[in-house]
């Protein structure tokens, strides 16, 4: 769960930046926006999927600090997935490279390496491990 929400929602946020860009609805100089609208998005629904992940994880394992760890985790890379999702297209727009060729593939590899990293370093700091 916690590598394929971030992967599958860095997808569909790069989908919906490509499109924008492809359709010009979408210019480079508005990325501030892009990031905003991204992040708020990132964090809601992260928080949202966070929650149901510490439910679980309190249910099934019955230790509230894991299900902390798991649902902090979770809500994390969901947000870093949202944001790589919405950045990586434009910067190979501005690299004047085809976003729509590398950016899912791309940013399921990241989201897979640092989804990693940011569980093992949430949990090394709550769980003192």
């Amino acid at each position: 769960m916690l590598l394929g929400a971030g992967g599958n929602i860095g997808a569909q946020s790069s989908t919906l930046v490509i499109r924008a860009l492809a359709t010009g609805e979408l210019t480079l100089r508005q990325w501030a926006k892009v990031l905003r609208k991204e992040t708020c998005a990132g964090a809601l629904i992260g928080t949202v999927l966070g929650f149901t992940a510490f439910i679980i994880a309190v249910i099934f394992l019955r230790d509230t600090m894991i299900g902390i760890t798991v649902g902090v985790s979770v809500a994390t890379v969901v947000l870093v997935g949202n944001l790589a999702g919405a950045i990586i297209p434009l910067v190979f727009r501005y690299l004047r490279l085809d976003p729509a060729i590398v950016s899912a593939p791309l940013i399921t590899t990241i989201i897979d390496v640092t989804g990693i990293i940011i569980y093992f370093e949430i949990a090394r700091r709550m769980l003192n491990v």
